[in-house]
């Protein structure tokens, strides 16, 4: 098992000084660095970049360059390569300081697509989990919180209809997007009728 990191360093002095506090714990054994073939300020990125080659030099940490250019498909084709080879054991390490934004979307893109859920055989006909808290919205991912606004829900239903009456009864939407699963799979023509009449 390596640990791996990913970083896109800047022409700022905390791309190289965040690369040397990354680096130390846990310990990195591969670094992809990856950086534009034309970019501003390149002369003072280039000398960050050739110090974080040093450093990984001194330090026994293998240094990865990905050139990338400005085409937004040729960047995810590029990262898609190089995010592909990893080892699905390999402990990976996005350093967003000065990346830009297509590039972590397209990192967390690829990296999504290395996650592991294992499918039951089968559901159960009665309450799959119960959740007796109250329902909590995901802090900074679940859209525009502004007082004296109505509230919209967008809800992606699983097979538990009273989850989703408890979420309707605590935030009284005025209009709910109710998205449910489509074909025969798992009983969902069955399922849904009754989701959609609770």
């Amino acid at each position: 098992m390596n640990n791996i990191l990913f970083i896109y360093p800047s022409w700022e002095e905390r791309a190289f000084l965040g690369f040397k506090t990354d680096v130390e714990y846990p310990k990195i054994h591969t670094v992809y660095i990856i950086k534009k073939i034309k970019s501003l300020n390149i002369e003072k990125t280039s000398f960050y970049l050739k110090k974080i080659e040093e450093y990984c030099v001194s330090h026994n940490i293998q240094a990865r360059f990905i050139d990338i250019e400005t085409n937004g498909v040729v960047i995810w084709n590029i990262l898609k390569k190089y995010i592909s080879e990893l080892n699905r054991e390999d402990n990976v390490f996005l350093d967003i300081t000065t990346m830009s934004r297509n590039i972590i979307w397209a990192s967390l893109f690829f990296f999504r697509e290395a996650f592991i859920y294992h499918k039951p055989n089968s559901y159960s006909d009665t309450w799959i989990s119960k959740e007796p808290e109250t329902p909590r919205l995901l802090f900074k991912h679940s859209g525009i919180i502004e007082l004296g606004l109505p509230t919209y829900l967008i809800i992606i239903t699983g097979y538990d209809p009273e989850r989703t009456r408890q979420v309707l009864g605590y935030y009284e939407p005025q209009k709910v997007f109710l998205v449910i699963q489509t074909g025969n799979q798992l009983n969902n023509n069955i399922k849904n009728i009754t989701l959609v009449c609770m």
